[in-house]
């Protein structure tokens, strides 16, 4: 959500937009907050995979919520982390 946000921002939509879209995520999808596990499990998947944190963060948010596809511009297409998360890049064409 924070990544969308930002990235939002810098596309130059209105902040109202963007609480509006922010809400239809959480009301559609489960969102879950950044615990100190999260963060943990965020610098052991940086030190596997050498992602920028960042990345890293979306990954360990991923596997934590039990996800199986991840999409994502920023990684490789078709990876499998930790045998449970196939990496989608939805602007890659097959």
């Amino acid at each position: 959500m924070s990544e969308l946000s930002v990235t939002l921002l810098k596309h130059h939509l209105a902040e109202e937009k963007i609480i509006d879209i922010l809400e239809q995520i959480a009301e559609t999808f489960n969102v879950s907050a950044t615990t100190l596990e999260t963060v943990t499990r965020t610098w052991k998947i940086k030190r596997n995979y050498r992602f920028s944190y960042w990345d890293c963060l979306i990954v360990a948010a991923a596997l934590e919520n039990d996800c199986t596809l991840l999409a994502s511009e920023d990684l490789q297409n078709g990876q499998m982390l930790d045998r449970k998360l196939r990496i989608v890049n939805p602007l890659e064409q097959r």
